[in-house]
């Protein structure tokens, strides 16, 4: 585990890197995807770490709580489409991360 001031700029971006930038590099090329096909479910997976806290994991918390962020927002950039955006905390306490269509129209999956 590593406090804040002993954090280098490498080690914060790093982990910002892989989750919450690789979050938003999947959900723009499905994205326009989904606009093509005028339909598309998305589940984005955070950790109660961004949601809560966790010591010695500032940037890894601030990764996931951007992701959460990240899930809002798109959905609400797309809502006279048939998407959803659903942010799934592991650990956490979510019910039903799509809502009750979860298949789609004609029992299509979730692609």
């Amino acid at each position: 585990m590593t406090d804040v001031p002993q954090y280098v700029p490498e080690e914060w971006q790093a982990v910002i890197d892989v989750h919450l930038n690789g979050h938003f590099n999947i959900n723009r090329a499905a994205v326009n995807l989904f606009r093509e096909q005028n339909y598309g479910r998305m589940i984005m997976v955070s950790s109660t770490s961004g949601l809560l806290g966790n010591v010695g994991q500032c940037n890894y918390g601030a990764a996931k709580f951007g992701i959460v962020a990240l899930a809002r927002i798109v959905a609400m950039e797309t809502p006279r489409r048939d998407h959803r955006q659903r942010d799934l905390p592991l650990g956490g306490y979510a019910d039903d991360p799509l809502g009750p269509d979860a298949k789609g129209p004609a029992g299509r999956g979730t692609a």
